[in-house]
């Protein structure tokens, strides 16, 4: 490991041992850094988006005094590295503990967390202060000022979590004051949920909306039976859905949760609706030329056309059908409208946690119990055992004992 601390006057370098680099620093405050990171650092030839000072053939080898008028620490460091000769570190576990580190972030929102990482050290630089519990708590009582909602709060707290633990090995999950800030910030604020279909919505939707405008909406629609999120059916292809003749079976592969889920699509005789045909109806329309497996193509005026639908569009299929339906506050049928609207009609049958949790691939029973707490069919049950339930035996027992403490 490396230690960089400052001293009274400049820091001191010293490799000791050849694992070692030193830097004595008076109020104890440091920073320990990897031969590995100052091996990447002197490669890679930039530190927190300074530029690297220019190194001379007379650079120092070994221990070295490093001016600490500027405190660029970044500097610093890269004149430690430049110490360091290519065989003193192994390559092939640095590249391996680099691609390790990168796992860590979700590929997907690798932006976003770079992005809340970059925010919290262009705050940090020039503070003099190392990152603790005070420092934290400062930095996010700030933030309030530009993050209003507790959402908000705690999502950059999470991927703040995960960037610093993972670039200075500290858990800021730690710092109780924090954690209590952040939980005030929670009381009174309802989270804003979108809104759902009930049944009768989506049947009317399927057999009124004319399919040579609406035919997509109507297949995307069929994502319901499985919770889709969003990015699920964007990212559905056309190995994942095989057609068995009297059902349809969708595979979702990749999940959020890392959990695969697979669900069906089938008709009965008796219903208005015949999913199966509006389904394969929009499959023998798509170009058979495409480049692209995605199944979902743009549709217009009856016809599907090259251009793959994104995730935006998708997300706003709810919507669109709220204004066709003439919904009230269609806006409010979000891209979760559909996933949403699955949980809450399997929930109103009488579906307990486990089924709700299979069925959208909860690993969490918390989500899972909140669709269930606000089900429709359980509250009537709850009110039909209170109010009409004639053989409620508490209500007995409470009667005969103040029958018998009467007499």
């Amino acid at each position: 490991m490396a230690c960089l601390c400052e001293g009274d006057n400049e820091p001191t370098g010293d490799f000791v041992n050849g694992t070692t680099s030193v830097i004595r620093r008076s109020d104890r405050n440091c920073l320990f850094i990897s031969r590995y990171e100052l091996h990447r650092f002197a490669r890679r030839g930039a530190v927190g988006g300074l530029a690297r000072p220019n190194l001379t053939a007379n650079t120092v080898k070994g221990p070295q005094r490093c001016s600490w008028r500027s405190r660029d620490t970044a500097s610093i460091i890269l004149i430690m590295a430049a110490t360091l000769n290519e065989g003193d570190v192994d390559l092939d576990v640095e590249e391996a503990w680099e691609q390790g580190c990168a796992s860590l972030v979700p590929d997907k929102s690798r932006a976003r967390y770079e992005r809340a990482y970059n925010i919290f050290t262009n705050w940090f630089e020039g503070k003099e202060r190392e990152i603790n519990e005070n420092t934290m708590l400062a930095y996010f009582v700030k933030r309030t000022t530009t993050l209003k909602s507790a959402n908000s709060l705690w999502s950059e707290y999470s991927m703040l979590k995960t960037m610093i633990n993972l670039k200075y090995g500290i858990n800021i999950g730690q710092f109780s004051s924090l954690v209590n800030f952040l939980k005030k910030k929670n009381v009174g604020q309802m989270p804003k949920k979108s809104k759902v279909f009930d049944r009768e919505d989506m049947i009317k939707f399927l057999i009124e909306a004319p399919d040579d405008t609406y035919l997509m909406m109507k297949v995307v629609i069929m994502g319901r039976a499985g919770a889709c999120r969003r990015n699920e059916i964007t990212n559905l292809t056309i190995d994942d859905i095989e057609d068995r003749g009297s059902v349809i079976v969708v595979n979702i592969p990749n999940t959020k949760t890392k959990i695969s889920r697979t669900f069906t699509i089938i008709d009965k005789p008796d219903e208005e609706v015949h999913f199966l045909e509006i389904f394969r109806k929009y499959v023998n329309l798509r170009p058979i030329n495409s480049a692209s497996r995605r199944f979902f193509h743009r549709f217009s005026n009856g016809k599907c056309t090259n251009q793959v639908v994104e995730m935006n569009t998708i997300g706003r299929v709810p919507s669109n059908i709220a204004k066709f339906l003439n919904l009230n506050d269609p806006d409010s049928y979000t891209g979760h409208a559909f996933r949403r609207t699955s949980a809450t009609l399997l929930a109103n049958t009488g579906a307990d946690i486990l089924a709700l949790k299979r069925h959208g691939g909860w690993k969490s029973s918390t989500v899972a119990e909140g669709y269930v707490q606000d089900s429709i069919y359980n509250k009537i049950k709850s009110v039909e055992k209170i109010l009409h339930d004639k053989s409620n035996i508490g209500t007995r027992i409470h009667k005969t004992a103040t029958t018998v403490s009467s007499a």
